[in-house]
């Protein structure tokens, strides 16, 4: 009996996981091919991207210059398709408001296709496209954070990363600063003088 019930709860379990990132095959990658492609690449590599002037202030893939492309470790790697493939790394149903700058880019390569994703890493936006046409972008955090990571371990001394880590280590201080001010507000409430 111990070991039917252990079945049901592991078999409920993987339904539940397998169904929760199921959200990721139908809106992000739309395809199994571009998910498979993520899991089973030829190569996988990253760049900086560096922008360019617009004539119009849009923001487009042809806008940026990427940095020369590095092979990803065999755990950096795994670690950014992890994250790409798994939907508590995305937050569903919102909009992020924010300056749309492309700031590194993963290129997945097999069988003469590539896929790439850029990283808006001020955003926390994903942008995918397969053999260059777009097909998905998406509100990526927490995942993002890991990413970046990723990058700054491949590109430490550049300066799109010193930028953006310098503009991440801003934010953090903001919102370290106003959780404190929500921490001594509640403990006001809980012992008025």
């Amino acid at each position: 009996m111990k070991q039917v019930v252990v079945v049901v709860v592991c078999a409920l379990f993987t339904t539940l996981l397998l169904g929760e990132n199921r959200r990721v095959l139908r809106e992000v990658f739309k395809h199994a091919d571009q998910l498979e492609m993520l899991h089973h690449p030829d190569s996988v590599e990253v760049c900086i991207l560096y922008r360019g002037e617009s004539p119009t202030g849009n923001d487009s893939p042809q806008l940026y210059t990427e940095s020369p492309y590095k092979r990803l470790t065999p755990g950096a790697a795994a670690l950014v398709t992890w994250k790409l493939t798994n939907d508590a790394n995305y937050q569903w149903d919102i909009r992020v408001d924010c300056d749309p700058e492309r700031n590194a880019r993963v290129r997945y390569k097999r069988n003469g296709h590539t896929l790439t994703v850029d990283f808006l890493f001020g955003c926390g936006i994903v942008v995918f496209e397969y053999d260059g046409a777009p097909f998905s972008d998406a509100v990526f955090t927490p995942g993002i954070d890991w990413v970046f990571q990723v990058v700054e371990e491949a590109f430490p001394e550049d300066k799109v990363v010193r930028v953006v880590k310098k503009d991440r280590e801003r934010k953090n201080a903001f919102r370290l600063d106003a959780e404190k001010a929500k921490a001594l507000e509640a403990e006001a409430k809980l012992n008025p003088s």
